[in-house]
């Protein structure tokens, strides 16, 4: 699968559950440098942000990028 970044540095965390019986999921954005967490370069990985800023003990499955939510439909 082709990782992407979105341009509007907003990612979905796909995470499992504690008892790995399904899964849960986080928005997050990457702030700017400058605007917020100040150790992070210009191109950190989204999943390196989640899980060593924003949430350490999480068993990350995936990272989706925000704008792949904006055009769903629905399976018929």
């Amino acid at each position: 699968m082709e990782k992407k970044l979105s341009p509007s540095r907003t990612y979905v965390a796909m995470c499992n559950k504690s008892d790995f019986s399904g899964f849960y999921f986080k928005k997050f954005s990457i702030p700017l440098p400058g605007k917020g967490y100040e150790g992070q370069a210009e191109d950190v990985s989204p999943s390196w942000y989640f899980l060593n800023v924003l949430n350490f003990v999480a068993c990350l499955e995936e990272i989706i990028i925000w704008e792949d939510f904006q055009d769903l439909q629905d399976q018929t």
